[in-house]
């Protein structure tokens, strides 16, 4: 679900977040996700990759307000 208008612009439903800040997702397994420390917790900005249906990896970035 793309929850922010704004970033309805730059990304929709079905497409794959493949990486925040340096985590890469798509290799990641369930328990290493549950377990790790959250790259969210002191991050003023977050640089989220995100891959279209055609493939093509965008890269956005969220600023916390």
């Amino acid at each position: 679900i793309v929850w922010n208008k704004d970033l309805k612009k730059e990304m929709k439903f079905g497409d794959e977040i493949v990486k925040v800040n340096d985590i890469d997702f798509t290799n990641l397994n369930l328990c290493d996700l549950i377990t790790m420390t959250s790259p969210f917790k002191n991050a003023q900005a977050i640089k989220v990759s995100v891959k279209n249906e055609n493939g093509e990896i965008k890269e956005l970035e969220l600023n916390r307000e």
